[in-house]
């Protein structure tokens, strides 16, 4: 799996907590081109939309006499994960180097092109194609904002018209009798965003992004500067309950126009002051570009990998990983659910180790699903276990995602085991077996890394019979020793029964005691066995174990494998 590295720096404070940021490492950026740095976003509830008497909330009548608003009302939203947020709108230098041109342009900006002018003249349709991009790198997930999660960051714990005060505009929505807005307040906003108070009025004077003083989040330009799209279709049935996670509606309300509104927020360099508020939101459709919009990503945190076991399907709040499961006669359930990331796969199998056995294949689970029920009768058990958990067992279960060709990062074991009793009855032994899966003085030959049944087992023989795209074979050992006592194993092999042991490869630790042994080269392997075993012949291994001062320890041999290829 291709993982992009990414720099973590700690830069900002809130509320006394220091907030982490992450640099993105873009390939191919621009020499002098501001990287693609995110600020960690921490979840929690806020107030969302603007009060009736806000100054500068537009209401306006639409043909039936309803009134409308373009802000919500006021309404808490629950924002329940953390998530990483662009402290930058995307700039065109982060554009180019995954794109590799620029958008048509009708005027170019008058402060000049620059790689770290915002990217603008992008539809929501060229977001996602750049958003596509950014998720090729295989960091995680890459995706446009919420508007929900959009105005959480911009008011960054407050509740003003904008996210550092609640002054008054310099040049617009003067009320008549009130005071006139003071030069003070002017030179605030100035501060803090371009808006066309401060940009002159001129269409397509995009500023280079950073210029201005951040939110108290870290966070630049959220006010002015341009537009940035939302994830969410626009909508015009305002909530004014108690929301959590709001994603907008799952089609265009409007497909009469277009693809559909997409929401945009924060105003712009050619907007009024009323319209960069944190409130104010707009919309645009889908396919349409300007000089005046362009976006910034979010990055999911995917919460730690696990692969959790629940007493039936609509279990929540128990996991019986290292723990034993009481079931009545008639109700024997066990239900594995996972949170481990698709990546390129859309599915995935199923293992379960009974005991002191090999990994056997359970099920294959549903496309896309991430949980697997296992009860007599369950779809898509493997006939071996249609009957169910049974009473008096100790489990162990692997996941592993379909991503051909599949790896040691495809492959999930689930970190402790489980029992499984009838009600009333002794819970099992869950002491761990001595790994891998073997007891001490034992060697074993399997099929791949999802492991099986012994395929050579020791003074016998056995045969494996392999795909051609998928030709691996596992030697797996239990020598008995403290691991502490071991610097590295060594694996031999004898072809055919002819002449001498040969050296195969090693592990360079005394840690890992198994050794596989495919075209890949995931250990190192010698040159002459790097094409991974090949069909019509037969092989005998051999590993010795090396103790810190490179001396033999002990030495254990497989029975005899002959491998063929489907």
């Amino acid at each position: 799996m291709n993982k992009t590295a990414i720099l973590l720096l700690i830069l900002i404070l809130v509320n006394g907590e220091e907030l982490p940021t992450i640099i993105i490492d873009i390939p191919g950026l621009p020499e002098g081109a501001k990287p693609l740095e995110m600020v960690r976003i921490l979840s929690g509830k806020f107030i969302m939309g603007s009060p009736e008497n806000e100054r500068g909330r537009y209401v306006w009548q639409d043909y039936s006499g309803m009134a409308i608003t373009y802000d919500w009302p006021q309404h808490e939203v629950t924002i329940t994960k953390d998530f990483y947020l662009g402290k930058h709108e995307i700039t065109l230098g982060q554009w180019l180097a995954f794109m590799g041109a620029m958008p048509n342009y009708s005027t170019s900006p008058l402060s000049g092109i620059s790689n770290d002018l915002p990217i603008t003249k992008v539809s929501w349709f060229k977001c996602m194609q750049f958003i596509d991009k950014l998720n090729e790198l295989k960091i995680g997930t890459f995706r446009l904002p919420t508007e929900a999660e959009w105005e959480y960051v911009c008011r960054a714990g407050t509740t003003t018209r904008f996210s550092f005060s609640d002054a008054l505009e310099c040049v617009d929505d003067v009320v008549v009798g009130e005071e006139a807005p003071s030069k003070a307040f002017c030179e605030i906003m100035d501060k803090y965003m371009w808006w066309y108070g401060n940009s002159h009025f001129r269409y397509y004077d995009i500023r280079k992004v950073g210029l201005k003083i951040p939110n108290n989040w870290g966070l630049y330009d959220m006010h002015g500067n341009v537009f940035e799209w939302c994830y969410d279709y626009s909508q015009k049935t305002y909530m004014r309950s108690p929301q959590i996670d709001p994603k907008g509606p799952n089609s265009p309300q409007n497909p009469a126009s277009g693809f559909g509104r997409k929401v945009i927020k924060g105003g712009c360099y050619c907007s009024n002051a009323s319209e960069c508020r944190s409130a104010y939101r707009a919309s645009e459709e889908t396919q349409y570009d300007s000089e005046a919009i362009g976006f910034r990503v979010v990055l999911e945190i995917e919460p730690p990998i696990a692969l959790q076991i629940y007493d039936n399907p609509t279990s929540t709040n128990e996991d019986y990983t290292n723990k034993t499961d009481f079931d009545s006669a008639g109700e024997r359930n066990l239900t594995l659910r996972w949170n481990i990331p698709a990546w390129d796969g859309t599915s995935w199998d199923v293992y379960v180790r009974d005991g002191l056995g090999g990994y056997q294949f359970l099920a294959r689970a549903a496309l896309d699903a991430n949980q697997l029920d296992w009860f007599p009768g369950a779809a898509n058990i493997a006939a071996k276990f249609a009957s169910g958990p049974e009473f008096g067992h100790v489990y162990r279960f692997r996941v592993v995602r379909l991503a051909w060709p599949i790896g040691p990062e495809d492959v999930y074991d689930q970190t402790a085991a489980t029992g499984f009793a009838m009600e009333s009855a002794t819970a099992p032994d869950l002491a761990p077996p001595v790994m891998p899966n073997l007891n001490p003085g034992q060697i074993a030959v399997y099929d791949d890394l999802l492991g099986g049944n012994d395929l050579a087992p020791q003074n016998g023989s056995g045969s494996d019979a392999d795909k051609s795209t998928q030709r691996a074979i596992q030697i797996a050992w239990n020598f008995g020793s403290n691991l502490a006592d071991v610097s590295d194993y060594r694996v031999l092999v004898k072809v055919n029964e002819q002449g001498e042991f040969q050296p195969l490869g090693n592990t360079n630790s005394g840690n890992i005691t198994y050794y596989y042994w495919s075209p890949k080269e995931t250990f190192y392997t010698a040159k002459e066995f790097s094409p991974g075993p090949q069909t019509g012949n037969s092989y005998r291994f051999k590993v010795v174990e090396f103790n810190p001062k490179n001396k033999v320890n002990a030495e254990l041999t497989t029975g005899l494998l002959y491998y063929t290829v489907e």
